[in-house]
């Protein structure tokens, strides 16, 4: 708690720093060319010291260095692009998870890989990069869930017909649930 007010304190301290400095600049008649290389170094300090301990998980997580180490190491391994792909996902970087897992299903077709592409391209926006891998993965290994996550992208990019045709090919699959027979509608 004591650290947090302490870093408060510096960054008030620095941008009023930086007032005082733009102030005094101005009454002693100093160039703005100067000015501004002056407060950039004064803004540069002052993110030094904001940023310091703060964690970065491309530099400070050994999981993450490890995971990322051995991708490239053996792109093939599909296991370690799978952890890789979800330590990613954790993190936020939805981009680079849905390309480990768009990598995995294109290797191999299974439920999972279907459901790990279709929620990161949702988070991510590319549901139309998505919809092709999952298409060739229903029609090769048709499941319901492939099926529903198909239909939830359809409808993302506004395909409703290709969607609800989706979401017929699951409840012929699968005619007693509840979650395709509520996303169908009925």
């Amino acid at each position: 708690m004591r650290r947090r007010a302490q870093r408060g304190n510096v960054r008030f301290f620095g941008y009023g720093a930086v007032c005082l400095c733009l102030v005094l600049m101005g009454l002693s008649g100093c160039s703005w060319q100067n000015a501004d290389r002056s407060l950039q170094r004064q803004f540069n300090a002052m993110s030094r010291v904001q940023i310091q301990g703060a964690f970065d998980p491309l530099r400070d997580d050994s999981n993450f260095i490890a995971l990322s180490k051995e991708v490239q190491r053996s792109p093939g391994n599909l296991e370690t692009r799978k952890q890789f792909g979800r330590l990613l996902e954790s993190y936020g970087l939805q981009e680079a998870a849905f390309d480990e897992f768009a990598t995995v299903l294109a290797a191999e077709s299974s439920e999972r890989a279907v459901l790990d592409v279709g929620r990161t391209a949702r988070a991510a926006h590319r549901a139309k990069e998505a919809i092709p891998l999952i298409e060739q993965s229903v029609n090769s290994c048709p499941t319901g869930a492939g099926w529903n996550e198909l239909a939830i992208l359809y409808q993302q990019i506004g395909k409703l017909a290709d969607g609800e045709l989706a979401l017929q090919h699951a409840l012929e699959l699968d005619p007693l649930s509840f979650r395709w027979q509520n996303n169908l509608g009925y």
